[in-house]
């Protein structure tokens, strides 16, 4: 009997190795530790071993670190990106998403120049990070500290205080980030080096309990309605379908897109008469027709301040009848000049993004204020 047991253990234990399934409980630790020892056979395991487990990435606030970690470790293997695509085409459970994150890994340093400030961004950088070892992306984190002491947006808040525990938790666990922000501190302007000691010096846990301190303050102090009231940046990514909607009034931005590498993109809420607002969409799909091409409009509606109607446009077209295998940029844009009669105050605007392949229609609502 014993040897019928040792025969059958044999037998499952040859069959884990040729399949290279990593138990549940360790793919976490090898996408943290890929880094250290990158490799495209493991990364080809980690992803076989996640659609294994159907539990695996339940918990949505688990994906940006993912599609961080695919995305820049795709990049690595982009001469094997056919092979990558035909295994994401037999997953069960993942397909999705491993296609989405090779789409996004076709643009040079996508995750690093992601747009706008938030949780989920910092969440991206350390997919980033742990798929490279690339230390940018700590830089990027260590950008953020300096909305810890924000006192007029949640978000801001948020996004600072939450890079500030993440790296001092993540210092602990991995040397070269712990190196990479002792070195840093001492180049640091004097604003950011205070939060770095803070960082390189407090628990985690205390770290933790200040920002969920902090949240409480602002839900004590300010009304919900007028948090974060001029939203110049929104984002979409679910089923294969990413999405951002970005407010900015630098036309040499779209010249700088047509560039081999991604530039970055910063939001405007505030405008003055006589400037320029650019509604910019960015954006990729995996859905596509018998031809392969995407076919994606949008709708945009812009309302003044008196709640009037300033502007409306329909069935403008984002992407049609061609073949789409990365981010691209809108392709029917708008320039909104503020005239000098034009009322100041908010204005509001009311768009909706149709991927008319996938019959999906997302809503974004943004805002910017005229000033004198």
């Amino acid at each position: 009997m014993r040897k019928i047991i040792f025969l059958i253990n044999i037998l499952f234990t040859s069959l884990c190795i040729a399949q290279h399934i990593i138990p549940q409980k360790q793919i976490g630790l090898e996408i943290q530790c890929f880094y250290q020892h990158p490799g495209s056979t493991l990364l080809s395991d980690i992803i076989k071993s996640m659609d294994e487990d159907s539990t695996f990435l339940s918990n949505p606030n688990t994906n940006p670190v993912i599609i961080g970690f695919l995305t820049v470790a795709l990049s690595k293997y982009h001469e094997k990106s056919e092979g990558y695509q035909e295994m994401a085409n037999e997953l069960k459970f993942k397909r999705s998403l491993v296609l989405y994150c090779l789409e996004l890994s076709g643009v040079k340093d996508t995750i690093l120049n992601w747009p706008g400030h938030n949780s989920s961004i910092n969440d991206l950088h350390w997919g980033g990070f742990f798929a490279s070892g690339d230390t940018r992306y700590l830089e990027r984190l260590v950008s953020e500290l300096q909305y810890c002491d924000n006192k007029d947006s949640l978000n801001l808040f948020l996004t600072g205080n939450s890079a500030k525990w993440s790296l001092c938790s993540n210092a602990i666990n991995y040397p070269e980030v712990k190196q990479y922000l002792e070195h840093a501190s001492d180049a640091a302007p004097a604003a950011l080096k205070s939060q770095l000691i803070d960082v390189l010096h407090s628990s985690s846990a205390e770290l933790k309990n200040q920002m969920l301190e902090g949240i409480k303050q602002f839900k004590n102090t300010i009304n919900d309605k007028d948090v974060d009231s001029l939203c110049a940046m929104k984002e979409y990514h679910t089923d294969g379908l990413a999405l951002f909607f970005i407010l900015i009034k630098d036309k040499k931005f779209f010249n700088e897109w047509a560039k081999p590498d991604t530039p970055k993109i910063s939001s405007n809420n505030t405008y003055k008469r006589g400037e320029d607002v650019y509604p910019v969409i960015i954006f990729s799909t995996d859905g596509k027709d018998e031809n392969g091409n995407a076919d994606l409009t949008y709708d945009i509606k812009i309302i003044k301040p008196d709640g009037t109607l300033y502007s409306n446009f329909e069935q403008l077209e984002i992407w049609k009848k061609a073949p789409l295998d990365m981010l691209q940029l809108v392709k029917q844009k708008l320039d909104i000049h503020i005239e000098n009669n034009d009322p100041f105050g908010v204005y509001k605007i009311h768009s909706v993004v149709h991927d008319n392949i996938k019959k999906i229609d997302v809503d974004f609502n943004l805002s910017f204020k005229v000033i004198e």
